[in-house]
């Protein structure tokens, strides 16, 4: 299965730097992973209650959207004991 050049491109500027909060991207026509839904940038102070009712909002949209398989890159952040972390998560849902 191919990977369209707009999810590459779109994953490494998340990657290098955080241009996007979220990606979700879908199989089209059987043939090619294309992104369905680039989001907004998270600004750099968000808080983890923050990144989780945003991560809820993506959720939605998920379940919303029926059977179709989806995958899904997330920008989360969250709080330990030695400070502020965010990791870039991949789901496939």
């Amino acid at each position: 299965m191919k990977v369209s050049d707009e999810c590459i491109t779109k994953y490494n500027a998340m990657k290098a730097n955080k241009a996007h909060g979220f990606l979700i991207m879908f199989i089209k026509d059987e043939k090619e992973v294309v992104v369905e839904e680039a989001g907004e940038k998270f600004s750099s102070d968000m808080t983890q209650v923050e990144n989780e009712e945003a991560f809820g909002k993506v959720r939605s949209k998920l379940l919303s959207a029926g059977q179709d398989p989806k995958y899904v890159v997330f920008d989360f952040k969250f709080e330990t004991k030695d400070g502020r972390r965010d990791k870039l998560v991949f789901m496939n849902w």
